[in-house]
């Protein structure tokens, strides 16, 4: 008798990017157990090289990330493709990694990040808003630094 692996171990398709029908397709398959994953690699139609590690693809990962997200299963291209939702622990994490770093800024600067926050009414991510006034802050905070090194090179002039 030849032992199979358990169909837990199913690669889990909610990572990848794909078109809806396809993902319907995939999770059908994977439900009414007419899954079957691959034992070798296959071919891929646009690099042909064997890195398909994924049953009823045709394109490879790389392939399809260079591409703009190409669907690895039908090909296509286009706005029907549906990027995977985060999981539930994922969206956990990102919230308390945002509250820790949230906290770990100075007074003024987290206040700041919480007035863009509710200024912004959910059109953009609060992860987004917190590194773009960080990255704002790092800039104003190194063009200090070259002010004054220009200032301190323009004393020395003088006094030459």
């Amino acid at each position: 008798m030849i032992r199979r692996p358990p169909r837990s171990t199913l690669f889990p398709y909610t990572t990848l990017f794909r078109s809806p029908r396809c993902k319907d397709v995939i999770e059908w398959k994977i439900k009414y157990k007419k899954y079957k994953p691959l034992t070798v690699p296959k071919k891929c139609t646009k690099c042909d090289q064997k890195t398909i590690l994924h049953a009823y693809h045709i394109i490879c990962d790389e392939c399809s990330s260079e591409n703009n997200g190409l669907c690895a299963k039908c090909g296509k291209n286009g706005e029907d493709i549906v990027p995977p939702k985060p999981t539930e622990l994922e969206l956990i994490r990102e919230k308390n990694e945002f509250e820790r770093e949230l906290k770990l800024l100075p007074e003024r600067k987290r206040r700041t990040v919480l007035r863009h926050i509710k200024k912004s009414d959910g059109e953009e991510s609060p992860r987004t808003i917190l590194n773009r006034l960080l990255a704002n802050s790092r800039k104003n905070i190194s063009d200090s630094y070259s002010d004054d090194d220009s200032e301190d090179d323009e004393l020395e002039e003088k006094e030459k």
